[in-house]
């Protein structure tokens, strides 16, 4: 049987203790993704992490966040898939993680929001963009090298290493 072991992740330096931090996944290599929450003004606000070699690191917000940010799957390479929250409404937008840059995937023209779904290991990207609160028209994409490709008004729901999606 595997030997098992719970490790304390802990949360990042100034994080809120009452609201902790919590994993979303993990690679081969160990290295954990998540979010840590800090307390302003009052609320609650999560920032994505990821933890490798015992130390937490915080991976920040994309540029002119209005909100938090939050980590939810990392791959083999240690590419790490998020998303920030962005004004005016607190919309999340997707992004990707790599080697210290913080990249914006976008949305698909006309659309106000990313919501990232899953990150194969050769760094392909699938996930929803939304029309509006209103409305709720949504579209599933594939974001790859910089180009996010519309899959129309289906949900993606997982990505293997091929780059075959299941709908």
């Amino acid at each position: 049987a595997p030997k098992l072991s719970i490790v304390n992740l802990g949360m990042l330096p100034g994080a809120h203790d009452v609201y902790g931090s919590w994993a979303r996944d993990i690679n081969d290599k160990g290295h954990i993704v998540g979010a840590s929450n800090f307390v302003i003004a009052g609320t609650a606000v999560p920032r994505a992490f990821l933890w490798r070699n015992g130390k937490m690191a915080d991976l920040g917000t994309l540029p002119g966040s209005s909100g938090g940010s939050s980590a939810i799957a990392i791959n083999a390479r240690g590419q790490v898939l998020g998303d920030s929250q962005m004004p005016p409404s607190h919309l999340p937008r997707a992004f990707i993680w790599d080697r210290g840059v913080l990249s914006d995937l976008g949305t698909l023209p006309g659309f106000a929001n990313s919501f990232p779904i899953a990150l194969n290991d050769v760094g392909q990207v699938m996930g929803e963009t939304e029309e509006d609160a209103i409305t709720g028209a949504r579209h599933g994409f594939l974001w790859h090298n910089g180009i996010m490709t519309d899959l129309g008004e289906a949900t993606p729901l997982a990505i293997n290493n091929s780059g075959q999606i299941v709908l």
